[in-house]
């Protein structure tokens, strides 16, 4: 079943290689006998500034679930870093404690303090995250990103562009509309979602109609990011973006914004 509502912006899917967790411990303080909040922060190694959560809320929304392992506590809470595949790494134990770590080859991406003792909406008491970090999804590997949703663009020199900046939706089914792709520029409710939508099927929901072949406006900017042989042209206005084939820079695609959202 097919949902579309109206909304200024699409909210973003849950931020998050092809790595398992398993390997060396990470360089995080061994002599202490307790762990506090801020080793997760310590442990990942990002190549931009990670994100860092606190204690995930385990009353209020009803998203998140305590759990009787912490590895399990991890994959309860929404609210907390993202769900790669592979296994957390138990790096350190302190009584209730205990430091876990994701990682992406030999590089922790994702870290988190959990606590034994908290209670959730349920009443139940077991495992739950007290402070967490994660490095942008574009660190964790091209097909690891893509298994959770964001297919990578990258920059002039060739660096995955980070998700909070831009992504592709890595299948074709944008809204669950066949045929239809979606990108995103920014993260979150002040995300632009834009499609590529060459049957015309949901051109109800866009500010100007799909162009499969167009002319480059002569005030549109290229944001040096480039994705399957095409850069990243924008628009004076938000209303389309414009896709430049690399090989052929006559070749020109406009992405109408996306003036709804998906549900």
């Amino acid at each position: 079943m097919r949902r579309i509502w109206w909304a200024g912006t699409l909210a973003a899917a849950a931020l998050a290689g092809c790595a398992s967790g398993t390997g060396s411990a990470v360089n995080v303080p061994t002599g202490a006998a307790s762990i506090g909040g801020l080793e997760a922060r310590r442990a990942v190694e990002c190549h931009g500034s990670p994100i860092v959560g606190g204690a995930v809320d385990y009353v209020s929304d009803g998203l998140n679930e305590v759990a009787a392992d912490p590895r399990e506590a991890m994959k309860r809470a929404d609210d907390g870093p993202v769900h790669p595949p592979g296994r957390y790494s138990l790096e350190r134990q302190a009584g209730d404690r205990v430091l876990l770590t994701w990682r992406a080859g030999a590089t922790t991406k994702i870290a988190a303090v959990l606590h034994d003792g908290v209670r959730d909406y349920r009443g139940a008491v077991g495992w739950g995250i007290e402070s967490w970090a994660q490095c942008d999804v574009s660190e964790f590997g091209e097909a690891t990103a893509a298994s959770l949703g964001y297919a990578l663009w990258r920059d002039r020199s060739n660096t995955p562009v980070p998700v909070t900046k831009l992504f592709t939706h890595p299948n074709e089914r944008f809204c669950d509309y066949p045929g239809v792709t979606g990108l995103e520029l920014g993260v979150g409710e002040s995300s632009t979602a834009y499609i590529h939508d060459p049957d015309h099927q949901l051109t109800e929901y866009v500010t100007v109609r799909y162009l499969d072949d167009t002319e480059l406006p002569a005030a549109a900017t290229d944001t040096g990011w480039h994705r399957n042989g095409r850069e990243l042209w924008r628009s004076a206005s938000s209303e389309a973006v414009y896709l430049v084939s690399l090989d052929d820079p006559a070749d020109v695609q406009r992405w109408p914004r996306f003036t709804a959202g998906c549900g």
